[in-house]
């Protein structure tokens, strides 16, 4: 079986300079044979509020937690 990449929008959570929100994520979902863990990659955040600062932020799906950076109003991930 070979590997395959199907479109989400999974929620997830923003953590950083003093605010904590909820977010949409809009992923690529990666599944791996023989792997039941999920992988997700090509991350853009949707549907954060807009007034959050500039700024590094945590941010956590499911289970996974990573680092994003907003810069100029826009999410680097």
């Amino acid at each position: 079986m070979e590997s395959h990449y199907e479109p989400a929008m999974i929620p997830g959570c923003l953590r950083g300079m003093g605010r904590e929100v909820t977010c949409m994520v809009q992923a690529s979902h990666l599944n791996l044979p023989g792997n039941n863990d999920s992988q997700f990659a090509t991350c853009t955040i949707q549907k954060a509020p807009v007034d959050l600062p500039d700024g590094g932020y945590w941010l956590t799906i499911g289970r996974r937690t990573n680092r994003v950076r907003k810069e100029n109003g826009h999410w680097l991930t």
